[in-house]
């Protein structure tokens, strides 16, 4: 082995040395000799051998050490390219940074326009709903203005009829009036010709006049009771005409309130006249305001469409990256695409209820109050709901953001302290490395030292025996004093080298402690904001829970509320028709009971007649025996001739009575018979009223019984609709929620594409960079290696072992925490440098004496070593001296 050939080498010139001296002091003794010269020419031929052997180990030694020379001019060139590959690297996390920040940028500016055709598209929509609401309001409004311009018209109609009424029943009065004068003139004609006769009948009584007392007797006493009869008579004729009286003064009354109720109906019908113009003029007002609305709308939504259409040309240079931002335009396209369809939907809708509502006459508002108003409450909920939920939802995506955000801070932060606790192992694994080279190295340059010992061992006793041998040890130790020189000095330029490169990765080493520092409070801080950000998404996922399950309560009680409201109306629809049905039950009592009452009528009325035509027969009949009075009278008279004159005033008192009688028992018959026409002709009209009343009343109800049907049914049919829109509106920002999760999954998955990407080209740096300081560190092992010579030449002997026993404390400890213990390390080697000095004076004080050598060229040498102030001359003196005093040369 290497370790073993020098101790060889060296143990084999001790004999020739000794037969040498022994020959020598033979030849002083004896003189020449023949033997002993070739002797000595034998030693000095194994001289000469062994100075071609220490030649050729010179010669490998020069090798290797050219050797080294081409290693470190290859680790240079290797550092070069390391430095070139660095640069390299920078420039492309430069441009990758750069990039980076585009694609941030161009990210932020894709979220704001996403966000300003987010707000754009609420505008349009809260647009669209105000105009919706208005556009409701108006249709009821125009609702309740048909409704009561069509209870107006009903009311004129009721009025019209009214009128005619009341014209029919003057013209009825008109003609009773007409056929009581009719009546008159007869009954006048009648009495005339009944007095005519009389007066003929009183000619042949005068002529035919018996005068008969007896008769005359009964007469008076007939006329008597015919005077009580017609006392009686007279006081029935009074009540009647009192009676009469008082339907006459009520008839005017009747007709007075007629009258004023005539001349009321026509302010109202004038009034209704003037509202009607004015609900007219008004709707016509609202008309052409909603004309200009819709053509204000139409050009909004025109100019929204161009809007939109300057937009997507804008982001077609976008689209390659930005698909989803398209894809969610294009949805609210579809969504406001949808919206006109279902605003032209509910226009169509609208018309066909203009339509319907001609046809319908009435409303259900007065029973559907409380439902609607319950309705109206639980939709106001609902809204409120749905805007705490919006607010809720604009809260947790701004938390999103934010935790995001955060999220991604923490994880560039992980990364990095990842990254550097890499490079810290890679650096340690190339720490331990370096030793592993560093510790490889010492034992070279211990061997390389031994056999320079060795070497410089041999040359001293080259130089003790012959003047030949101090001559080719000196070109030796010139030599040896040149390649000394030059790697003392190629090692002090990288110790130099190494110091730089030292103090910059101390610099670089505070700072990346400092970035540690600071990122881990960054790291504790958004901990910290992440514990915020959980706790605030924990209760916004709380309101949201609540809010969605108050949601489900007002759905289920929206739900119930509806189930109600079918239940009511059902109810209601069994009332009406019960109703109905009693109405009718009541229409058969009342038809009944007119019937009976016309029976009742009738049976009075035929009472009534057959007491006239009895009273009529008993008049008769007293006429009749009036005339056959009247008739013996004048038998009598022309019999008698008895005080003519007394008998005709008492015939004339007769007659006048009698026609007095007659007359008013014809004016009581005739006020009878008119009343009883009048009440017969009321109580027609007032059946007639009762029946077209109850009819119009039935057919009104029945009507309003329909129409409230029909309402119900498409109230029933808007709640569906509307039902089933919410529905779908629910369903729709569902998957347009669903689509921006899944939107931002995919930028964020993106985004820790380009992160990892970073970190891929922060790792390959690092890595570089680890690299570069291995190498460096190598180059900085091998140069403070190349050092340790000029340091352990002054200790051979007894410094051996210090120098094995001291390779990790001096360089191997500095050298394994390069980045936290490189000034402990340096000051480590000071330490064992001023170790060495001092063990050097301590030797020097314990040799005392000044030594003498017997050569005296040595002596010139060391004295011209001395002069010189070369470090390697001083070395080489140094080294002579330790060899003097341990071998007393």
């Amino acid at each position: 082995s290497s370790d073993d050939t020098p101790t060889e080498d060296f143990e084999l010139p001790a004999p020739a040395y000794r037969d040498a001296v022994l020959l020598i002091e033979q030849l002083s003794l004896d003189g020449k000799d023949s033997v002993s010269l070739l002797k000595i020419q034998n030693i000095i031929h194994g001289y000469e051998r062994l100075i071609e052997h220490e030649t050729g180990r010179y010669s490998q030694l020069v090798g290797k050490v050219r050797k080294l020379e081409n290693e470190k001019k290859e680790l240079q060139v290797l550092l070069e390219e390391m430095r070139e590959m660095k640069s390299m690297l920078d420039h492309q996390k430069v441009e990758w940074e750069s990039s980076v920040n585009s694609l941030k940028f161009t990210l932020k500016q894709e979220e704001e326009k996403r966000m300003s055709a987010e707000m754009l598209y609420e505008k349009n929509r809260e647009q669209l709903k105000k105009k919706e609401d208005q556009y409701c309001k108006e249709v009821e409004e125009k609702q309740q203005l048909e409704l009561t311009l069509r209870s107006l018209e009903m009311e004129l109609r009721t009025l019209k009829n009214h009128l005619k009424q009341v014209e029919e029943e003057r013209n009825e009065k008109q003609r009773q009036l007409s056929q009581e004068k009719s009546a008159r003139v007869l009954q006048e004609g009648i009495l005339n010709s009944h007095l005519w006769r009389q007066k003929e009948m009183e000619e042949e009584t005068k002529k035919t006049v018996p005068d008969n007392r007896e008769r005359e007797k009964d007469l008076l006493h007939k006329n008597q009771i015919l005077q009580d009869e017609i006392a009686v008579l007279r006081l029935e004729l009074d009540q009647i005409r009192v009676r009469h009286q008082e339907e006459e003064t009520k008839c005017l009354e009747e007709n007075e309130a007629l009258k004023e109720k005539n001349e009321e109906l026509k302010r109202e019908l004038k009034l209704n006249e003037e509202a009607l113009t004015q609900t007219v003029f008004q709707y016509n007002g609202q008309l052409n305001v909603l004309k200009t609305e819709s053509v204000m709308l139409t050009s909004k939504i025109e100019h929204t469409k161009e809007n939109k259409d300057r937009l997507e040309i804008e982001l077609e240079s976008c689209r390659s990256r930005l698909n989803s931002a398209v894809q969610e335009l294009e949805r609210s396209q579809t969504s406001k695409n949808d919206i006109e369809r279902a605003s032209q939907r509910e226009r169509d809708e609208w018309l066909r209820l203009q339509d319907k509502l001609n046809h319908d006459l009435s409303n259900l508002r007065e029973t559907n109050s409380g439902l609607s108003q319950q309705l109206s409450k639980a939709e106001s909920k609902a809204n409120s709901l749905e805007n705490e939920l919006h607010l809720i939802t604009h809260t947790l995506r701004e938390k999103n953001l934010l935790l995001e955000s955060s999220q991604r801070d923490l994880s560039q932060a992980q990364c990095q302290a990842k990254e550097l606790e890499h490079a810290r192992q890679a650096e340690k694994d190339q720490m331990s490395k370096c030793m592993v080279k560093q510790e490889s190295m010492q034992e070279r340059l211990a061997q390389l030292q031994s056999e320079n010992h060795l070497l410089r061992q041999q040359l001293e006793d080259m130089q003790n025996k012959g003047i030949i041998k101090e001559k080719v040890v000196s070109d030796v130790q010139d030599r040896f004093s040149d390649i000394f020189s030059k790697l003392r000095s190629d090692s002090e330029k990288h110790v130099q080298m190494m110091e730089e490169r030292n103090k910059e990765l101390i610099t670089k080493c505070n700072n990346l402690r400092e970035q540690v520092f600071k990122y881990e409070n960054e790291k504790v801080e958004r901990e910290g904001t992440l514990r915020q950000l959980q706790q605030e998404l924990a209760d916004a996922l709380k309101k949201q829970s609540m809010s969605e399950a108050s949601l489900e309560v007002t759905t289920r009680y929206r739900s119930e509320l509806e189930e109600d409201k079918l239940q009511f109306e059902r109810k209601k629809v069994k009332k009406v028709v019960e109703l109905k049905r009693s109405v009718e039950i009541r229409l058969d009592q009342e038809m009944k009971r007119n019937g009976e009452l016309q029976k009742e009528y009738e049976l009075s009325h035929q009472s009534t007649n057959r007491d006239l035509r009895e009273q009529l027969s008993s008049i008769k009949i007293l006429k009749l025996q009036l005339e056959e009075d009247v008739s013996n009278l004048k038998h009598h008279v022309q019999t008698n001739m008895m005080d003519h004159c007394q008998i005709e005033q008492y015939k004339r008192e007769i007659e006048e009575r009698a026609r007095q009688e007659i007359r008013q028992k014809l004016e009581e018959v005739n006020l009878f018979l008119q009343t009883q026409a009048s009440s017969q002709e009321t109580l027609e009209q007032i059946r007639a009223t009762n029946n077209a009343s109850l009819r119009n009343q039935l057919e009104h109800r029945i009507r309003d019984l329909e129409s409230e049907l029909d309402r119900i049914k498409n109230t029933q049919q808007d709640s569906i609709f509307q039902k089933e829109s919410s529905q779908t509106e629910v369903e729709r920002y569902k998957e347009l929620y669903s689509e921006e999760i899944k939107i931002r999954k995919s930028l964020a998955s993106k985004l820790d594409r380009a992160n990892e990407r970073l970190a891929e080209v922060n790792g390959k740096l690092i890595h570089e960079r680890h690299r570069s300081k291995s190498l460096i560190a190598n180059s900085f092992v091998n140069g403070s290696l190349s050092a340790t010579p000029v340091l352990d030449t002054t200790q051979f002997g007894s410094l051996g072992s210090n120098l094995a026993l001291n390779r990790s404390l001096g360089l191997g400890g500095g050298f394994m925490n390069p980045t936290g213990n490189a000034l402990s390390s340096k000051n480590r080697v000071e330490a064992y440098l001023a170790k060495v000095s001092n063990y050097k004076s301590t030797t020097e004080l314990e040799a005392g004496s000044v030594r003498v050598s017997p050569v005296g060229s040595t002596n010139g040498s060391t004295k011209n070593l001395n002069v010189e102030q070369d470090p390697v001359s001083k070395a080489t003196q140094q080294y002579l001296d330790v060899l003097k005093k341990n071998y007393m040369i």
